[in-house]
Formats: C-alpha cells, structure tokens, sequence
C-alpha cells in the first residue's frame, strides 16, 4: 500500500493538513536503554538524542514529514485513551475550521520490562 489510499494526501493544502496521534507514554525503550548507559557506564555515555527520541510527540511529527502536513500536528498522551482523545481533538480542528483533513489515530509499543513493572 503506497500511504495515499484515501486521494487526501496532495490534494488538501499543507497548512490546513495536520496530524493528531495519540501515545500511551512515548519512547519506554529508549528510557531504559539510556538510563542503563547512565548506571553502568556514566552520563558522557547517555546519548544526546536521548530526549528527541522518547518524547511522545515524534510519532505526529514523522508522520507530518512523511506526509507534507504542515498544519496543526500534536500527541494525545493520556494512557489508554490517547487513540481516541487525538481522534475527538482532530474532530474539533476539522470541526472548527482549523484544518480541512488530519491524520489521526493511536499508536504503542511499551512492551517492556519497566512497564510491565507498573502495570501490576
């Protein structure tokens, strides 16, 4: 699948193309690689992109480059809701004439073993 199956991608207008997608809590594998690295190694080791790659907003931020969005682009990040609070909040933007089209949804990978830590 080339990405463009809905014709929407090229045809609404940058600025009114944005991307609203929610997170659980953003790079959990990124955190514990690096706090690691901190422990058993030191802080010169931590890497300088340690922030840029957990933050939660990456995932709209990627997919705003991928697809030429340059509109309102930002995460939901409220646990198990973030799907369905950055579905509501892309509704609002469309709603109230801030965007004409957004890419929205929910995504999470925190199969970890810190998560499963707090999940108990």
């Amino acid at each position: 699948m080339g990405g463009n199956e809905s014709g929407i991608v090229g045809n609404v207008i940058p600025e009114r193309f944005g991307v609203y997608m929610g997170v659980g809590i953003g790079g959990i594998r990124t955190f514990e690689t690096e706090h690691t690295k901190l422990m058993e190694r030191g802080p010169r080791k931590v890497s300088s992109l340690f922030v840029p790659m957990m933050i939660p907003n990456m995932a709209a931020g990627m997919i705003a480059i991928k697809y030429d969005s340059r509109g309102p682009a930002m995460p939901a990040v409220t646990a198990c809701a973030s799907g369905s609070n950055a579905i509501g909040e892309a509704m609002r933007l469309i709603r109230h004439g801030y965007a004409d089209a957004v890419i929205t949804g929910g995504a999470e990978a925190a199969i970890r073993p810190s998560a499963r830590t707090f999940s108990r």
